[in-house]
């Protein structure tokens, strides 16, 4: 689940009371939240004597990003990275990444190690070597890391974060002074909660106060309203029909007589960034483009252009570029270079103008300088754009929801008119509320518990539900929720009675086992036989359902007869490429990992495989195996038959003469994976159900087992 980093002084002041952390904790819990961690705030400082100065980074208490620079460091932008070493250097402290954020700083060996786009030279390794730094240490970070800077730290400063030791801007003076003695009482603590991943509104601390507020009691549920002006004047957003090529939809919204403050500014743009990186799914669903509506003029184009035809000047730069050159020029930028894939093949780049042909965004690369927003703005323009249309209205409705609560007119939003290619309109964000009727006695057959419809009514009351209770004419209550626009997450009935679940308290209901719930026959007899041969002195194993190509046929000298194997298609590894069609892949794989085990080695396992079966719905049938493997100076090929017979024996199966129905029988069989005139098949019924032997020399090689052993699986299934 997403952890959100705040500051808890100012959620307390937010919340409107202070809160021992154990307090916290429970509120969070109640919530269905978690206090995962309290950490430090930190100002780090080091001594940056390859560069002759010194830089300071300063911690931002929201989320971590490193906020102000000074000192010297590059002329150009410095982009911060958290960009891993290619292979672990063999320094002691190994490397510490000093923030949660995309924007880092890595901590290597003592070392700070920052990127900028100035080139890495020779004059720069040399002031690395003469601060200690070895040849083989200094090569492997300039090969493995976009490196161009390498700060040696204080020598007697530790730096970190958790469960490391910390030294702040603010210890080092009061060291200098003589001052050791004092208490960091003054340092910011940062709380990170651990929030549900489908609670978008959560992800920032507007939203988080807000639902803490309603839960405790302390606010009214948020009306949202939509500013009322009239449809000529509201601002329009023409939609050309070539952005169908690339990026066909966009929603807007206007927040008038907005107030920011650094923290306020910083949040705004935290939101943003933790949506991109959640249900935006990295900007590939949608991109959020933010701007200073005072610096543009309606009304607005949403264009797909040749990126030769597409010039402006992007955030942060001074200059103009084109944007193909911008693709180039980005290619080394460690945060947005992880976005030019989304469109850098495409033919036409999706881009935003205003009525003077002013820039608004490049998404989902980035925003124009034009347009930018500082702690002035007062109103600001939100656009997103989407391959997603109901992703890019969820992304809107969050946005504006979190942060109206800042707009001069509380909780109001200013509309925007979309007119698509094809002359419709369509007017964002949708704010209204959609209705939902639940019956009690599903809510409550949910939770597992007798609630009464008014108490259910103020449980989800309190999770910013309106609800209401009505009764039906037939004399059945339901409950009439209010769904508001910030709770997204809400889809289903079944989201409803979660709610009420949270808001009642898990630990409040009561542990009860349905009377319904039996066990399967199989599982139960699957049960039994684990149990007869654990007694008979085997060892239980658990091995993967799926396993690699390799193993489940040619290592096994089988034949793929493309009639048998589930095979799975674009898979990660080559270690899970099909469903395993038996269990002696695996436990042959446990005996190659374990062969210096000592001897003799006796495991079993009751496990399914999974074959094809066109006459299932599904294309494909489970059935429930058991398997077992005797590894020893011998191979115990008598030890495995006489495991056959016990297994025949607790079943009540009697051993009979071939060709007798009546009980079970063993005739000579001749698999590849066991030896030649040492298996034989298990004759159930007149029905195969399984085999035994001693396993092939050269299969014992492909799983390097160099001593003898002997196999037996069996289907379960057709036992019972």
């Amino acid at each position: 689940m997403p952890t959100v980093s705040i500051g808890r002084d100012r959620l307390f002041e937010a919340l409107g009371r202070t809160y021992a952390q154990e307090e916290f904790e429970e509120l969070c819990f109640s919530f269905g939240s978690e206090l995962d961690d309290v950490m430090l705030d930190v100002d780090f400082v080091v001594d940056d004597k390859s560069c002759n100065g010194r830089l300071k980074l300063i911690r931002r208490s929201l989320v971590g990003r490193v906020e102000d620079i000074n000192g010297p460091g590059p002329s150009s932008p410095i982009v911060w990275t958290d960009a891993k070493l290619a292979s672990e250097p063999n320094l002691e402290d190994g490397g510490v990444s000093l923030s949660s954020s995309d924007d880092d700083v890595e901590l290597i060996g003592g070392f700070i190690i920052w990127e900028s786009s100035e080139a890495y030279s020779e004059s720069d390794a040399a002031s690395c070597q003469q601060e200690g730094l070895s040849n083989s240490e200094l090569s492997l970070i300039a090969n493995s890391m976009p490196i161009r800077c390498v700060m040696p730290l204080f020598a007697d400063q530790q730096v970190g974060l958790g469960g490391l030791n910390k030294t702040t801007e603010k210890a080092i003076v009061r060291k200098e002074k003589h001052l050791e003695e004092e208490a960091m009482d003054d340092e910011e603590v940062i709380y990170k909660i651990e929030v549900p991943a489908n609670r978008y509104d959560l992800l920032c601390l507007e939203g988080l106060v807000q639902s803490l507020r309603v839960f405790s009691g302390v606010d009214q549920i948020p009306v949202y309203s939509m500013a009322k002006i009239s449809r000529e004047s509201m601002l329009k957003m023409h939609v050309k029909p070539e952005t169908s090529r690339i990026r066909p939809f966009v929603v807007c919204a206007v927040l008038r007589g907005i107030t920011f403050d650094l923290a306020r500014y910083n949040s705004f743009i935290d939101l943003q960034d933790r949506l991109h990186q959640n249900i935006c799914r990295r900007r590939t669903l949608v991109a959020i483009g933010t701007h200073d509506l005072d610096t543009l003029e309606g009304p607005f184009t949403y264009e797909a252009l040749p990126p030769s035809d597409i010039n402006f000047v992007p955030l942060k730069q001074v200059k103009s570029f084109r944007a193909s050159e911008l693709m180039e020029f980005y290619k080394s930028d460690m945060k947005i270079k992880k976005f030019l894939h989304i469109i850098e093949q495409s033919p036409v780049f999706p881009v935003l103008y205003d009525r003077n042909r002013t820039v608004l965004s490049l998404p989902p690369i980035i925003n124009g300088a034009h347009s930018a927003i500082t702690l002035k703005t007062k109103n600001v323009f939100i656009e997103c754009t989407a391959t997603d249309l109901t992703k890019a209205k969820i992304v809107l409705n969050t946005m504006v929801t979190m942060f109206s609560v800042y707009c001069e007119k509380k909780f109001e939003v200013e509309p925007v008119e979309v007119i698509e290619s094809n002359g419709e309109s369509n007017i964002y964000p949708v704010l209204s509320s959609y209705s939902m009727k639940v019956p009690l006695s599903y809510i409550n057959g949910i939770v597992g518990a007798s609630l009464e419809a008014y108490k259910v009514a103020d449980l989800l009351n309190k999770m910013q539900l309106r609800a209401k209770q009505s009764v039906l004419a037939d004399e059945s209550c339901y409950l009439n929720v209010s769904v508001p626009p910030n709770r997204s997450d809400v889809l289903h009935p079944c989201d409803v009675a979660e709610d009420v679940a949270i808001a009642f308290g898990y630990n409040e209901i009561l542990k009860r086992k349905p009377q319904s719930l039996k066990p399967l026959p199989l599982s139960q007899f699957s049960d039994l036989l684990r149990m007869e041969i654990a007694m008979a002195g085997y060892t239980e194993v658990l091995t993967w359902i799926l396993c690699s190509y390799k193993e489940n046929f040619p290592m096994l000298k089988r034949k793929d007869d493309k009639s048998t194997a589930v095979t799975i298609g674009n898979p990660r590894s080559s270690d899970f490429e099909v469903v395993r069609t038996s269990l002696m892949a695996g436990m042959l794989k446990t005996i190659g990992h374990n062969k210096d085990h000592p001897k003799p080695i006796k495991i079993f396992e009751v496990g399914d495989i999974a074959v094809l079966d066109k006459s299932n719905d599904v294309g494909a049938r489970n059935h429930r195996q058991l398997a077992a493997l005797y590894c020893g100076s011998n191979s115990g090929f008598e030890l495995i038959h006489g495991l056959v017979d016990r297994i025949m024996e607790i079943t009540g199966t009697a051993f009979v003469l071939s060709g007798d129905n009546s009980g079970y029988y063993i005739e000579e069989s001749d698999k590849p994976e066991f030896l030649c005139k040492r298996q034989a098949s298990i004759i159930y019924k007149g029905k195969h159900i399984g085999i035994f032997g001693v396993v092939d020399i050269e299969v014992l090689g492909n799983f390097g087992i160099p001593d003898p052993c002997s196999f037996v699986e069996l289907n379960v299934e057709d036992l019972l």
